[in-house]
C-alpha cells in the first residue's frame, strides 16, 4: 500500500464550480494542473506565453465577460473581455476618469439592462461593442481597448 498524501490517495479528477457569473457551469477537472488555470474569479484560463492570456470562447456567452490578468512588460494588467452584439472585446479593467477598476463586484461590468458597461464607482457609462463613455464623469472618452483575437474557438488577449 502507497504511503498517504501520494498520488494514489489523490482523486484522479473532479468537478469544480466555475463562478458566480455561471452557477450551473462545472468544469470536470481531470488533471490537479487544470486547477491552476481556473481563477478564483471563476474565469478559465490555459497556461499561456508571457503577455498572453487564453479562454475557451464558448466560456464567455454572449451578455457576460470574463476577467484576466496580463503581464506587461513587467506590470500586471487587469483586463476583462466582453461577449456582445455578435462580437468579442477586450478592455482594461480601469475608468478613464479616475482610474479605478469598472466591476466593484467581480465580473459584474454590466448595467441591468445588459445593454451597456458601466463603472460601479461613479456611474460612467459605457458601449461594449467600443469602449466609448457615452454618460458619467469621463464622458467623450475611452475605455483602453486590448488586443484580442479568436484562435482555434478561443480567446487570445495580448499586451498592447
Amino acid at each position: 500500500m502507497a504511503p498517504r498524501g501520494t498520488a494514489r490517495d489523490t482523486p484522479r479528477s473532479a468537478a469544480v464550480r466555475v463562478g458566480r457569473s455561471h452557477p450551473d457551469l462545472k468544469v470536470f477537472v481531470t488533471s490537479w494542473a487544470s486547477i491552476a488555470s481556473i481563477g478564483l474569479d471563476g474565469n478559465m484560463r490555459r497556461m499561456t506565453a508571457p503577455g498572453e492570456w487564453r479562454c475557451a470562447a464558448a466560456s464567455v456567452p454572449p451578455g457576460r465577460t470574463a476577467t484576466f490578468r496580463l503581464e506587461c512588460g513587467g506590470r500586471s494588467v487587469s483586463g476583462f473581455v466582453v461577449n456582445f452584439d455578435g462580437g468579442y472585446h477586450a478592455y482594461v479593467d480601469r475608468c478613464p476618469h479616475v482610474g479605478t477598476p469598472l466591476d466593484l463586484w467581480p465580473n459584474e461590468f454590466f448595467t441591468e439592462d445588459g445593454q451597456a458597461l458601466v463603472c460601479s464607482t461613479h456611474g460612467a457609462i459605457f458601449e461594449p461593442d467600443t469602449g466609448f463613455c457615452t454618460g458619467g464623469p469621463c464622458a467623450g472618452d475611452r475605455l483602453t481597448r486590448l488586443p484580442l483575437r479568436v484562435e482555434d474557438a478561443s480567446l487570445v488577449v495580448t499586451c498592447p
